[in-house]
């Protein structure tokens, strides 16, 4: 992945990240311990997602899944682990790499065939390399936005 412009985010998503900034302040990640949602403005909640880390795959969890996210899927992912092998990849990018991720696509699950999606993904962790938890914004949107 490239360099993250915030200018080309989304309003929702340029919110999260510089949540995520500032919760790294002069460390090179985000601590785990720093991770706290409920200050984030509410518009941001319910494209809002919390994986947690399960190693020693990893594999990922899903622990909070915001409403937007329940109605683009038509159902609630929280408490399941992550099956879609693109979405892994990202995580293990971010995690490997302990850099923020970005994607901007056209959604091929939704029921909405004309559903785009753009995807945040912010890695926090510990000095020692852990990435215990993994904060994702999926702003889904029109073609027309």
């Amino acid at each position: 992945a490239a360099y993250l412009d915030p200018n080309t985010l989304s309003n929702t998503n340029r919110k999260i990240y510089y949540y995520w900034l500032e919760a790294r302040g002069v460390d090179t990640i985000s601590r785990a311990h720093a991770f706290n949602p409920a200050p984030m403005p509410r518009v941001v909640l319910g494209y809002f997602i919390v994986i947690y880390v399960i190693d020693p795959d990893p594999q990922f969890i899903q622990r909070l899944t915001g409403s937007q996210e329940h109605g683009a899927a038509g159902q609630d992912f929280t408490g399941k682990m992550l099956g879609s092998k693109s979405v892994r990849e990202s995580l293990k990018w971010c995690m490997r790499y302990r850099r923020s991720d970005y994607a901007r696509s056209k959604l091929h699950w939704s029921a909405n065939d004309v559903r785009h999606y753009e995807a945040l993904v912010l890695p926090f962790g510990e000095p020692d390399g852990r990435i215990e938890k993994i904060a994702s914004v999926v702003y889904f949107f029109n073609e027309s936005n």
